[in-house]
């Protein structure tokens, strides 16, 4: 009798100082609450001369959150990140970007939930649970990058041949900066 007693008290004190993003509901049965859907918004498909963009998010009120992101770049035999300062260039690689989403406390996703990338699932070519951790990970799909059809000339491949192409190929002929 003195456990059972010991045992509720202990309860109510942990629905007392239960975290305030978990409902009633979820503190009192203990179990937590699932979220069917998970959406990235604000996702950029990579263009060829772009900085990668990490300024993703999800909807407001969701009960979970991205805690990691980044882009990958695939090439034949050689797997690396895209850092921000980098720009997509290689026609020859498939770029896709990699989100870590965490449920918040008292939340947790179900086996297969339905993910979004901008509200597209066609954005999305795999999602699953990481071994042994709290969070999901989501894939996007593949994106590959084609190089603008150019001028000779074009330094600035804006289409046009201008005074700033033969500006930006001046300074490069007096090593101010390299070309790309």
């Amino acid at each position: 009798m003195l456990k059972r007693i010991i045992a509720l008290t202990v309860a109510a004190m942990l629905l007392a100082l239960a975290p305030s993003g978990i409902p009633a509901e979820s503190a009192r049965d203990g179990e937590p609450l699932v979220i069917d859907t998970i959406e990235i918004l604000g996702f950029t498909a990579p263009e060829y001369g772009a900085h990668p963009d990490y300024d993703v998010g999800v909807p407001d009120g969701a009960h979970y959150y991205i805690d990691w992101s980044t882009w990958w770049l695939y090439t034949p035999g050689d797997v690396g990140r895209v850092s921000e300062e980098a720009v997509f260039d290689d026609p020859n690689a498939l770029y896709y970007q990699e989100f870590e989403i965490w449920p918040e406390d008292g939340y947790t996703f179900p086996e297969h939930p339905t993910v979004l990338i901008n509200g597209d699932a066609e954005l999305v070519d795999l999602a699953y649970w990481s071994l042994n951790a709290p969070y999901f990970l989501v894939y996007s799909i593949d994106f590959e990058v084609t190089v603008p059809d150019t001028k000779p000339g074009d330094v600035d491949l804006d289409g046009e041949i201008t005074v700033a192409d033969a500006l930006l190929t001046l300074r490069s002929a007096m090593g101010l900066f390299a070309a790309a």
